[in-house]
Parts: structure tokens; C-alpha cells; sequence
């Protein structure tokens, strides 16, 4: 057993014996079970985070202190605590699979591009298949057959202005 874990587990057990509470009694009167007090009380597993609070609960005691050594314990029980850059080692009541080191580097990269280049395909697929029903779709910039050239119909709202005298004065006809 850690040493957090350790002082959670003595801190619980003192908790206990000084209400007189039996694991029987706990079970009676939180969610838990006799056996998983049993397991708690003894160190065999973490306790969660609201058996704590229903024990301090139980006892009248402030739920602060105990708290903050079961997030510390808890942190250690998960492996989620900082591990000193000396050890050589992982702890030994750190369960097997979080002990195992992360993938190299290049496996990290090899299967981001497994998943990434199916995904650009997908996209440039879609991305290039909207693009062409939109150029189908629309009306095109070249006229139709049969249709009058803009420049041809009787009326415009562009001012039709020429030469030299359309930098002095405009004149629109």
C-alpha cells in the first residue's frame, strides 16, 4: 500500500473506530456495501470519493481534510500523480496497465496518416463534387443560344460616355 493511500486508509479506520461504527453499521447507513467497506477500510481498493463524505457525515466530522488526502491518494492509486524524474522504477501498487509506456513516436504518426488520408480523399471528393454541380447548375458568363448580347438591347443603366470629353465633361447619351 502507498503511503497516501496508506494515510487515507488510517485516517478512515480512525474515523470508524472513534464513531464505534461497525462495517455493518456503515452499510446500513451509506450506499455500500459490508464488503466494500471491508476492501476500503483495509486497503484493498480506493475508496470513492462519496464514501469518504458519508463517513465524515456519519462521524460529524468536517469532510475537507479527508478529501484532500483521498484527491492525493487517489492521484497516486491512478497513476495520475507527477512520478519523480529519478525513479527507475513504477510503483508497485500502481495497477500493471497503467504502467505500460506510451507508442513511439513514428506508430503516433503512422496511424494519425492512416486515419488522415482517407479523410482529405473523403473531402477533396465532396469539396470537388460541389464544385462541379455548381458549375453545371448555375447560368454560365457565356451567352445562350438565341439570347441578345447585353450590349445590344435598347436600354442600359450604365452611362454611355465617349473619348476625351469624358474626362472633362460626361456626357451620356
Amino acid at each position: 500500500m502507498a503511503t497516501d493511500h496508506g494515510r487515507l486508509v488510517a485516517a478512515l479506520r480512525e474515523l470508524r473506530a472513534g464513531a464505534g461504527l461497525s462495517l455493518a453499521a456503515l452499510a446500513e447507513r451509506t450506499a455500500y456495501s459490508k464488503s466494500s467497506w471491508e476492501r476500503y477500510l483495509n486497503g484493498k481498493s480506493m475508496p470513492p470519493r462519496q464514501a469518504v463524505r458519508d463517513l465524515c457525515r456519519l462521524v460529524n466530522e468536517p469532510d475537507g481534510r479527508m478529501l484532500a488526502l483521498w484527491e492525493i491518494a487517489e492521484s497516486q492509486w491512478t497513476g495520475r500523480a507527477a512520478a519523480p524524474a529519478h525513479a527507475s522504477a513504477p510503483p508497485a501498487d500502481v495497477p500493471p496497465q497503467l504502467q505500460q509506456a506510451p507508442p513511439p513516436a513514428g506508430a503516433v504518426r503512422r496511424l494519425a496518416r492512416g486515419r488522415l488520408l482517407p479523410a482529405l480523399a473523403a473531402y477533396t471528393l465532396i469539396v470537388g463534387g460541389a464544385a462541379a454541380l455548381l458549375f453545371l447548375l448555375l447560368p454560365g458568363s457565356e451567352a445562350q443560344e438565341g439570347e441578345v448580347p447585353p450590349s445590344s438591347l435598347p436600354f442600359s443603366l450604365a452611362p454611355q460616355c465617349h473619348g476625351a470629353a469624358a474626362r472633362v465633361e460626361i456626357r451620356c447619351a
